[in-house]
């Protein structure tokens, strides 16, 4: 397909040139964009969603030309192309122009439906003798990658982009699978004879798909990762091999059930077809794999993790190849605890609020003594709680921040009370702390929600990936101290999914898998009321960022200045209203603190909104 947006005249003026006077007064230059994008969804939905950010993408190319201040026109068309594409070649510019753009305030998240461009560079008074000197390039994604990774084979980084299947269907899934996932680059593994390298860039959601080919065995749990090494093809099937093994895998019959199974789909550009011994197909290896394109247990896995990387062989974007599945049976999954989990869009869970604080807004001091925290604990899961969020701080505007001793000295003893009298109950740590999160971990918690999207302790992220467990990010201005004074936005739904872009990004650079993110818009939060009931209107649907979506409306302000009512605990009504509209627009999750009258509230919009 040769859909194309294309952006033309982007006048600049910046410094570019290798003469002293070209290195003093800025000159005019000229930006011309051609951008291919398959804009077939747009063109029938009439929706923003579907197309790029004309607006976005002008002023990030004009930022960067400004601030790069090149010598050449070709290193200029280059950083372009790489900052649109995502493919940065020089970590030190990327950087600057990270910094440079976040001093400007402005917001740039490169949208990966874009796979290829042509860049056109103009420079009209350069020459004398001429109109206008340029220079035209046209790069795509996986070009620049490959370019990035023959660099970074000089340099010593790791090599090559693989990407792999991970499925297992026997005990526990997860752990399997995890377990499969911390052995690809543990040194336990891993050749002892020389350096190798090995990184886990990203990993898809989690899917569980019906068994195929051999139908009477469990369901399986699958995923694909994008990794990077520099590991020959066949030794890292040997690897994958010794993964399985030691995970527990052991061989039955041919598509029959195992504890983990790791598939090499494609190893970057390359074709491989190395037969077995006397031709057999054991031992073979094939790359891309062979049956990638009629899988759908593979495809959407991988859809979800490069839709638009072309497939060595075939010629087609993954996501091309997924849309051609004639039937698919794939339903996302999120765990909540490492035993418990959730089908996406089946129903809306209810996180119950447990504030064990003295000044929260709604129940400041109600529940201050550890007896009468676990006491209240029962009681919401009695009413219908799936979670039991415990928090130890008040975040409402312009509370007073107490250290993390102080909160820990508050919640763990009630996390550890909640665990032993109620084994089997969710607990959530809300908490910006790192400190805290590792701890209330420690004592059974088995949920971070972090108000601040790690944006408040730069320890978080980390730790939370140390911990391997679900993380709640989210969207903030500031602090809670700060955020009342941070509420202008141009397009308040869009910056919200520009911040989620960047965060999750971040989360993954840190090792935490895709499936242990969620996401909540943050109501409230760096918010006024109009921006939240944009957030609850249609047009704030979430659902394209493909995480689950937790919303927490509960008794707020907003409620009560459109109810005029003035105490919280009486914004019962506002909030049934709040809750019923988030579910409208793909809430996964609800934060509460009337249980009962929400989850009769939404056993009633699951009933009206959620297909069966």
């Amino acid at each position: 397909m040769a859909d194309c947006i294309i952006i033309s005249d982007i006048a600049v003026n910046a410094i570019i040139g290798v003469q002293p006077e070209e290195r003093i007064a800025p000159q005019p230059i000229s930006v011309n964009l051609k951008l291919y994008v398959d804009l077939l969804a747009a063109g029938r939905t009439d929706s923003i969603e579907h197309t790029v950010n004309y607006a976005t993408v002008t002023k990030a190319v004009a930022h960067l030309t400004k601030m790069a201040e090149c010598l050449t026109l070709e290193a200029l068309a280059a950083l372009v192309a790489g900052l649109i594409l995502g493919v940065w070649n020089d970590p030190a510019m990327q950087k600057r122009f990270e910094q440079s753009m976040a001093e400007a305030k402005l917001h740039w998240t490169y949208d990966d439906r874009i796979t290829k461009i042509t860049v056109r560079i103009d420079k009209p008074k350069a020459l004398k003798l001429a109109r206008s000197p340029a220079v035209k390039i046209t790069r795509t994604r996986q070009f620049l990658l490959s370019q990035k990774f023959e660099t970074a084979a000089v340099e010593g980084e790791p090599l090559t982009p693989v990407y792999i299947a991970l499925g297992s269907n026997l005990d526990d899934r997860k752990s399997n699978i995890e377990e499969g996932l911390r052995l690809l680059t543990s040194s336990e593994m891993l050749p002892n004879d020389r350096q190798v390298r090995m990184k886990i860039l990203k990993t898809s959601r989690l899917f569980e798909t019906p068994p195929a080919y051999v139908i009477d065995q469990p369901t399986f749990l699958n995923c694909a990762a994008e990794i990077d090494t520099d590991i020959e093809p066949l030794e890292l099937l040997q690897l994958f091999k010794s993964i399985e093994e030691r995970v527990g895998r052991v061989k039955t019959i041919r598509n029959g059930s195992r504890k983990l199974d790791i598939d090499l789909l494609m190893y970057g550009n390359r074709r491989i077809n190395i037969p077995g011994k006397n031709g057999a197909l054991e031992g073979s290896l094939i790359v891309p794999h062979p049956l990638i394109h009629e899988r759908d247990f593979v495809l959407g896995p991988l859809n979800d993790l490069c839709p638009n990387v072309i497939h060595p062989k075939l010629g087609l974007t993954i996501h091309q190849l997924f849309q051609g599945l004639k039937f698919v049976q794939l339903q996302p999954v999120c765990y909540l605890s490492q035993d418990r989990h959730f089908a996406w869009g089946k129903k809306t869970n209810i996180m119950g609020v447990l504030n064990v604080t003295p000044d929260s807004f709604s129940d400041g001091g109600k529940y201050e003594t550890v007896e009468s925290a676990i006491r209240r604990a029962g009681e919401l899961l009695s009413e219908g709680a799936d979670v039991i969020d415990v928090g130890g701080q008040s975040t409402r505007p312009n509370s007073e921040r107490i250290d993390f001793e102080t909160e820990i000295s508050r919640v763990i003893p009630v996390i550890e009370g909640i665990r032993r009298e109620y084994p089997k109950a969710i607990i959530s740590i809300d908490t910006f702390y790192a400190k805290v999160a590792e701890r209330a971990v420690q004592a059974g918690a088995d949920i971070v929600n972090d108000i601040s999207g790690g944006t408040i302790d730069s320890d978080m992220l980390p730790t939370v990936s140390k911990l391997k467990v679900p993380i709640i990010l989210s969207h903030i201005r500031g602090d809670p101290q700060t955020m009342s004074q941070m509420t202008q936005y141009d397009d308040v739904i869009d910056s919200v999914k520009k911040w989620f872009h960047q965060r999750i990004q971040q989360a993954h650079r840190h090792g935490i898998y895709d499936w242990n993110i969620l996401l909540d818009p943050g109501i409230g939060f760096a918010k006024e009321q109009e921006h939240n009931l944009q957030l609850l209107r249609p047009q704030g649907d979430l659902r394209s960022l493909h995480h689950p979506i937790l919303f927490g409306t509960s008794r707020k302000k907003f409620i009560g200045t459109i109810t005029g009512r003035e105490k919280a605990e009486e914004r019962l009504l506002g909030t049934v209203v709040s809750v019923v509209a988030a579910v409208v627009n793909g809430a996964d999750m609800v934060r509460v603190h009337d249980v009962r009258e929400m989850k009769e509230a939404l056993l009633m919009a699951d009933a009206i909104y959620r297909s069966k």
